[in-house]
């Protein structure tokens, strides 16, 4: 009974509530701290709409939010470890509360109007077009506290120019300071409480798996993102010294990339420290890019129907089956390998030059597979390059065929780059048919060049195509690709 009271004591959750005034505060005593598996703040200053007119999450309608009800209704969630408080779920609302406290302008512009108004107004005797300037950039940066305090003599020009004209101005100034004021009255920062749940004591390994439980069901974290929580504790020791010292000065400039305007301090990547599964992931795509154009940059940043798996997690799932449960040192240095061996073909093609197939994660995912599927059924090297090169600029010609109906027609039919129209399902059973035998798939989806070049060749695009691979005319083309030792 004791031992079971004990446990219950040291590892345990507490919740708690905190004003925002307590909030801001822990934040800069650094009580609080954002850890590696944390994403990214995605939430945008101000409202936004997408292509299909869905108003994102923003930081100035979550401040209107806790306007209107006082209260973060929805908690904000920390591990406590000896008094340090490690952000596990909510960065987003952290990053609107921070934002909306160090730049209220930023926010709320349409507040500053009767302000800037009468500052600007000639018949107020500010002189001074460079005055007039300088006034209103010091209000446009003043932070939430400096509103609520405001006071003439802070600022050289304020005292100089708006002080005489306090007996007007006064009014306008506390009329901005009331629409920053909870119901006209009280200070946002002691009105409004944040709800905060405290898991006291818990590994890193629990912490990953709170984080993942908690963002599964909200439907607001990219695939790659509930990864990095998902692949946390699993070190990958990569036997080529050169390549790992590469992949830690990527992983160097990643976190710092992603650590920009961020609230809470962020995970500072070292060279001593150990490259965990998503680590490696995200870094060798980034590493690989760099070598190869035609593969995929890496974006974290993507929202909506296009935020899901990166292209070298969906690679490596394809050729090894779950990356959780096969990321492993044995296939972590097939899979360089394979990689490298893809980036020599590929610098060896002409496409090289339009890197129109890494706009594309499906069509790049697939082209990547054929290459290595190419590979492990032991096809010449010399061959292999033939093959794919014909299969790029074929993908690059495909797109200049003017009748709707025989682009989609020569796409589903002869484009072994492409699943025309397909789903995820439609994909991933494509790409196991080029596991099986890539062979075939490019036997069945052979043509004859001479078929789309007849199509295309009036098409000023096609043109420029030619003249950016150096290519002076169709039948030089054709004699190109017609020479599977290119």
């Amino acid at each position: 009974m004791n031992i079971i009271i004990i446990i219950f004591i040291i590892m345990n959750i507490k919740v708690e509530t905190w004003t925002v005034r307590t909030f801001i505060e822990k934040i800069e005593s650094g009580y609080l701290e954002k850890p590696k598996f944390q994403r990214q703040k995605r939430w945008t200053s101000l409202p936004v709409k997408d292509n299909h007119s869905k108003r994102f999450p923003n930081n100035k309608n979550y401040i209107e939010f806790l306007f209107r009800n006082g209260n973060s209704i929805e908690p904000i969630s920390f591990s406590n470890n000896m008094n340090k408080f490690t952000n596990i779920d909510g960065n987003n609302r952290i990053n609107a509360v921070c934002e909306f406290l160090s730049n209220p302008y930023e926010l709320f512009p349409e507040y500053y109007e009767d302000l800037f108004k009468f500052i600007n107004d000639e018949k107020n005797e500010i002189k001074f077009e460079v005055a007039n300037e300088l006034i209103n950039n010091y209000f446009k940066k003043l932070n939430y506290n400096g509103i609520m305090n405001f006071k003439y003599k802070d600022n050289e020009y304020c005292k100089n120019y708006l002080k005489p004209l306090s007996d007007k101005l006064d009014d306008i100034i506390e009329e901005l300071q009331n629409k920053f004021k909870v119901n006209r009255s009280i200070d946002f920062r002691d009105r409004v409480s944040l709800n905060i749940i405290i898991y006291n004591n818990y590994s890193t390994t629990e912490l990953t798996t709170v984080f993942e439980d908690i963002n599964s069901y909200k439907n607001v974290l990219t695939e790659v993102q509930l990864l990095a929580a998902s692949l946390f504790d699993i070190t990958i020791d990569i036997k080529n010294k050169t390549l790992e010292n590469e992949l830690k000065l990527i992983l160097i400039n990643h976190y710092k990339s992603i650590a920009k305007n961020e609230c809470l301090p962020c995970h500072v990547f070292q060279m001593e420290d150990d490259i965990n599964g998503y680590d490696f992931i995200i870094s060798f795509q980034i590493y690989s890019n760099k070598l190869c154009p035609l593969i995929q940059p890496l974006d974290l940043s993507k929202k909506g129907k296009s935020s899901g798996k990166s292209l070298f997690n969906k690679l490596y799932e394809t050729l090894f089956g779950c990356i959780i449960n096969n990321l492993n040192e044995t296939n972590v240095d097939l899979f360089i390998d394979e990689i490298n061996y893809s980036i020599e073909i590929l610098n060896s093609c002409l496409s090289i030059k339009t890197k129109t197939i890494a706009k594309n994660i499906n069509d790049n995912c697939i082209l990547l597979t054929l290459i290595i599927s190419l590979k492990r059924k032991g096809i010449a090297k010399k061959k292999v390059i033939g093959i794919i090169n014909k299969a790029l600029i074929i993908y690059d010609l495909f797109k200049f065929i003017d009748d709707k109906d025989d682009k989609k027609y020569y796409q589903s039919n002869y484009n072994c780059l492409k699943v025309s129209g397909g789903g995820g399902a439609l994909v991933n059973n494509y790409l196991s048919k080029i596991i099986m035998n890539p062979e075939k798939i490019i036997e069945d989806k052979d043509i004859d060049i001479n078929d789309v070049i007849e199509k295309i060749e009036d098409n000023d695009k096609y043109l420029k195509i030619l003249k950016n691979l150096n290519i002076k005319s169709s039948e030089q083309l054709i004699m190109i690709l017609s020479d599977d030792s290119l």
